[in-house]
């Protein structure tokens, strides 16, 4: 799936949450919460060479967070995940988020975080209560508590989430289906719609 603005304010937001200084003391701010203002600013963005953008190269060079860690860093968990995300978001002319109610199959199933009453086909029902446990327990592992059950929790963790599942290092020993992973996907793809 096509990665769009959405999951690109997923991944700073996740890289600013790993830096060592609140994004409240930070100069600049959260400066990826407006489509129009994050991607028209020429200090940031080169529309003429996108991965040579001075936003895209502080982020590979090791200069963005300048408290670090750097996705560039080895052992940065879905560091190439993200530099390869930022990468195609750029290259395929930084993609907005699909407007509100569109979607290019109306009939097409849409997960939410609560699915259809008495169905189980809610986002919350991938995780079972194995996996629940497992990750309360790894929060040190990772870097944060992660809370399967949590949905606020989760859509703050959604990127580290699905690249876990993805890349098959969680569940253990009993990997997600395509059909689970394109259901996850859709869901953050959606926005996180909660039901």
């Amino acid at each position: 799936m096509a990665i769009t603005f959405n999951d690109i304010q997923a991944i700073l937001s996740d890289i600013a949450r790993r830096g060592n200084m609140p994004l409240s003391e930070s100069p600049h701010g959260a400066f990826w919460d407006n489509y129009d203002q994050f991607v028209n600013d020429p200090t940031f963005f080169d529309k003429n060479a996108p991965l040579e953008s001075p936003f895209y190269q502080r982020l590979m060079t090791e200069s963005m967070p300048y408290t670090g860690p750097y996705i560039t860093d080895p052992g940065y968990m879905l560091g190439q995940k993200y530099q390869d995300d930022l990468k195609e978001w750029l290259q395929n002319g930084f993609p907005n988020n699909p407007a509100a109610g569109i979607s290019s199959a109306p009939t097409e199933f849409q997960p939410t975080w609560e699915g259809d009453p008495g169905k189980n086909n809610g986002v919350k029902d991938l995780f079972t209560a194995t996996d629940i446990s497992h990750m309360k327990g790894v929060a040190r592992q990772v870097g944060r508590n992660i809370y399967l059950d949590d949905y606020d929790n989760v859509k703050l963790n959604a990127i580290m989430i699905y690249g876990m599942v993805k890349n098959q290092r969680m569940p253990p020993g009993k990997p997600w289906s395509v059909q689970y992973l394109e259901t996850f996907q859709k869901w953050m793809d959606a926005g996180y719609p909660k039901n």
